[in-house]
């Protein structure tokens, strides 16, 4: 099914599309409510068979609604710094980056690769709700510009 030109521009997330197609496979009675959808990402070639079964599994042992892969961020985000056009950097949080990074919390960050979602959820436009499980794959990467396309090459090459 073609997407609606309001569904088309550049800016637009992904869950009302997906909601849209949610809506018509229950209008077409081919899905319910209840029923979870996967939405999988091209742009995710580091995600393994073995991570996408074990989400799954996870995702089916319990009662979760919305569930998405996040990885953990390989340095605190803590200590982030700030660039300036002219190239001058800033420090975000001078109390937590004077701590020791063993010693910050982990955090982490959506993979963009895959979301499992009911489909009551769906059709409102969203992939995830207000209280989504995560679950933790460290071996990702999100291709979202070249400099990532790039990487990943160079890890595909040296398995």
């Amino acid at each position: 099914m073609p997407r609606s030109k309001k569904l088309s521009d550049d800016f637009i997330g992904v869950g009302e599309p997906v909601g849209q197609v949610t809506k018509e496979l229950l209008k077409d009675n081919i899905i319910t409510l209840n029923e979870t959808i996967m939405t999988l990402f091209p742009c995710t070639p580091l995600l393994t068979k073995k991570s996408l079964s074990k989400f799954c599994e996870e995702f089916s042992n319990h009662n979760f609604h919305t569930a998405l892969i996040i990885s953990k961020y390989r340095h605190p985000i803590q200590r982030s710094l700030t660039r300036s056009k002219n190239g001058f950097v800033q420090i975000d949080n001078l109390e937590k980056f004077k701590q020791r990074t063993q010693d910050l919390e982990d955090k982490f960050h959506d993979a963009g690769q895959c979301y499992l979602t009911r489909a009551s959820i769906l059709i409102q436009g969203k992939l995830i709700d207000n209280k989504p499980y995560g679950f933790i794959d460290n071996d990702v990467l999100d291709i979202d510009n070249l400099d990532d396309l790039e990487y990943v090459r160079k890890i595909i090459d040296r398995k």
